[in-house]
């Protein structure tokens, strides 16, 4: 299985999955004017990696802003990631927000609080 790495633009965020280290990074801004045509190879990539019983994931997100079709594909990913723990792996997922960015932090919680897997929230330095 291969690295998955996508630059950061002006409307997708940058994208780092390892499949060697079990690393996730989504990072920056998610507005993309076609949603399943960016998000569709991470959800591929994801469905293979989790095949693969990864045993251990550390998911980092920091995102600036996402609009409601990018919300509902980040959310699918994450819960993507409830299989490994459910298959007995460890996951660990980190939701980055800026200072004074309540409305990120917001987000963090609400999808905290539908996962089943520990989300830990933590304002970016």
């Amino acid at each position: 299985m291969k690295k998955l790495h996508i630059a950061a633009t002006d409307e997708t965020p940058e994208v780092h999955f390892d499949p060697h280290d079990g690393s996730i990074l989504l990072r920056g801004t998610s507005m993309p004017e076609d949603p399943l045509g960016f998000y569709e190879p991470l959800e591929s990539w994801m469905t293979e990696f989790v095949e693969s019983d990864p045993g251990i994931v550390d998911a980092e997100i920091h995102l600036t802003y996402f609009n409601s079709t990018s919300a509902k594909r980040i959310f699918h990913l994450l819960l993507q990631l409830e299989d490994i723990k459910f298959g007995g792996g460890k996951v660990h997922v980190v939701w980055k927000y800026n200072d004074g960015d309540e409305l990120m932090q917001m987000k963090g919680e609400e999808i905290a609080d539908m996962l089943e897997i520990p989300v830990k929230l933590v304002k970016a330095e």
